[in-house]
């Protein structure tokens, strides 16, 4: 995350996604909602949204889906923490 934060400036925003860790695909890079506000200690999270469902993959699977999504807005020149 440092990498992608770090070149916000004060005042810019981030938006994306992360999935969360009871998302079946568990060999990805899985994020808690603590560790993501950790992630955004210099920032002020304008939102952050956590969905749970069972639903389709698109190779037509059924999976466990739990995602999480950030809306952020850069307060703080500091370094931003990973």
């Amino acid at each position: 995350m440092t990498e992608i934060t770090k070149h916000i400036n004060q005042g810019g925003r981030f938006a994306g996604n992360f999935f969360g860790p009871d998302h079946s695909w568990n060999y990805l890079c899985l994020v808690s909602i603590e560790t993501i506000i950790l992630y955004f200690k210099d920032f002020e999270i304008e939102y952050i949204h956590e969905t749970k469902e069972l639903k389709t993959s698109a190779l037509g699977e059924e999976i466990f889906f739990h995602t999480i999504d950030v809306l952020a807005k850069k307060i703080s020149a500091g370094t931003p923490r990973c």
